[in-house]
C-alpha cells in the first residue's frame, strides 16, 4: 500500500486511489479541517487532481491558470487598481492565519482599506501599537493606523511606550521622545 499524502495522513484505513491520495468526499474533508481532497473523479477539464475544500475547484487547473501570462498580468493590473484592498487583505491575513488570532468586532474592512488606499507615495502605514509588540499588541483598526516614512517606519520598529499619553494616533519620534503629540483628530487605543 501507498503512503498518503501528508494532509491526508492518519485518516486510517480506505479506498486508496493515484498516488496514494484517499479518497475523501467534500463533506468529509471540510469535517477533518483538510484543505483538499480527492474523489477520483475527472474535473469538467478532465484532470484527475485533488480539489480544493473551500470551492471544489481543481488543483491542476488552478496551477494552470495561475502559471498563464494573461491571468498574470491581468491579476497584477487588479492589484495596482485596489492597491489599498489588497495591502488591507495582506495584513488581514497575517493576523488571522500566520498569528493565530481573530479579528475584533471594531474592524471595519472598508475604513481600514481607505487608509491603505489614500496613503501617501513615499509613506507607509504603520500600527500605532504594533501588532506583535514587546510590550502590548495592538488591533488592525482604522484608529490603529497612521503614515509614516519607510525610514521611520524602520526605525520605530515594535516601540511603543504605554505610559505615554494618547490622545490621538501617535507622531513617533526617532530621538527616542515618544509622543510628540496627537494628529488628524483620530481617538487613540488607551482611554
Amino acid at each position: 500500500m501507498k503512503q498518503p499524502f501528508s494532509h491526508t495522513a492518519n485518516l486510517g484505513e480506505g479506498g486508496w486511489d493515484i498516488g496514494g491520495a484517499r479518497r475523501l468526499s467534500r463533506a468529509e474533508a471540510q469535517w477533518r479541517g483538510l484543505t483538499r481532497f480527492f474523489t477520483g473523479r475527472p474535473c469538467k477539464r478532465g484532470h484527475i487532481s485533488q480539489r480544493f475544500t473551500s470551492s471544489a475547484g481543481c488543483v491542476k487547473c488552478k496551477q494552470l491558470r495561475d502559471a498563464s501570462a494573461a491571468y498574470r498580468e491581468k491579476a497584477a493590473q487588479y492589484r495596482e487598481a485596489n492597491r489599498g484592498a489588497e495591502r488591507n487583505r495582506t495584513i488581514v491575513y497575517r493576523i488571522t492565519v500566520r498569528m493565530g488570532r481573530p479579528m475584533v468586532a471594531a474592524y471595519d474592512q472598508k475604513a481600514c482599506e481607505a487608509i491603505y488606499a489614500a496613503c501617501p507615495d513615499g509613506m507607509q502605514v504603520d500600527h500605532i501599537v504594533p501588532l506583535e509588540g514587546d510590550v502590548v499588541s495592538g488591533l488592525h483598526v482604522a484608529w490603529n493606523l497612521q503614515y509614516m516614512t519607510a525610514e521611520q517606519n524602520g526605525l520605530k520598529g515594535k516601540f511603543f511606550d504605554p505610559n505615554a499619553p494618547v490622545h490621538g494616533p501617535v507622531t513617533w519620534s526617532p530621538s527616542g521622545s515618544g509622543v510628540l503629540g496627537a494628529s488628524n483628530g483620530r481617538r487613540g487605543i488607551l482611554s
